[in-house]
This record gives structure tokens, C-alpha cells and sequence, in this order.
């Protein structure tokens, strides 16, 4: 429906700032490869995780919550769902924010989609200028 497809639009504003045209013209695609998975939001992947004064912190939280017994997981802006341990790490893997578990791969992150390119390019920007740190 047309008030679905703007909710989208807005949510992916809110999650890439400048999400590809496409992707503001047919949301649904974008929506399908964020479908059924746990993801770091790209604008605090990219913008706020992305940097060597927050993520040492940032992965030792993250490994510690990993090492809980959970099912399930809440988010501040998408449905409550099943969650376990290995999914809340892999969306932090996919993010940079931590190494790969052994044998596992880095994922994908939404930041090399060409949504996530002007969130890439922005950071890129802030870290050549000192803003955030490599």
C-alpha cells in the first residue's frame, strides 16, 4: 500500500540518511535484504561504531551480551523477534564492530549496498578530517 511503502521510506531515511534513489522509488527490495535478520543500524555502524575509541568498548559489550542465554531480542524500531546469541553477534560482525567467530564469515553489511554509500562516504570524510577516529 502507499502509506507501507512510505513508512519505509521513512525508516530507510532514518537508517542511511540518503538511501539509493531506487530504493526510495521501490522500498521493498531494500526491505527484503534487511528482512529476516539482525543488522546494526548503518548510521551508528558507520557514523558512531565505526571508529578506534568506541568499538573496543563497544565489542566487549557486545561479546558480553553474546555470551548470555536469550531468544529473544527488542529494538528500539522494528519488531521484537527470536534473537539468539550467535544472531546478535553476527550483526555485530557484519558491522566491523567485531571479529569473525572461527570458520564464520564477516556477513554483509548494509553499509557496502549502495544505500549504505553515503554513510560510507560521509564517515570517510569525518575520519580524513579527524572528526572520528580510524
Amino acid at each position: 500500500s502507499d502509506l507501507e511503502q512510505a513508512q519505509q521510506r521513512d525508516a530507510l531515511l532514518s537508517l542511511f540518511f540518503g538511501p539509493s534513489p531506487e530504493s526510495l522509488a521501490n522500498p521493498d527490495a531494500a526491505f527484503d535484504a534487511l528482512a529476516e535478520r539482525w543488522v546494526v543500524p548503518p548510521v551508528c555502524a558507520g557514523l558512531v561504531y565505526d571508529n578506534g575509541v568506541v568499538r573496543p568498548a563497544l565489542a566487549r559489550w557486545v561479546e558480553a551480551v553474546a555470551a548470555l542465554d536469550f531468544k529473544r531480542a527488542a529494538t528500539s524500531h522494528f519488531a521484537t523477534g527470536a534473537c539468539s546469541p550467535r544472531d546478535w553477534r553476527d550483526a555485530y560482525v557484519a558491522a566491523g564492530v567485531v571479529p569473525p567467530s572461527r570458520g564464520g564469515g564477516k556477513g554483509v553489511s548494509p553499509l557496502d549496498t549502495p544505500d549504505g554509500r553515503l554513510i560510507s562516504d560521509i564517515a570517510g570524510t569525518l575520519k580524513k578530517v579527524g572528526v572520528l577516529a580510524a
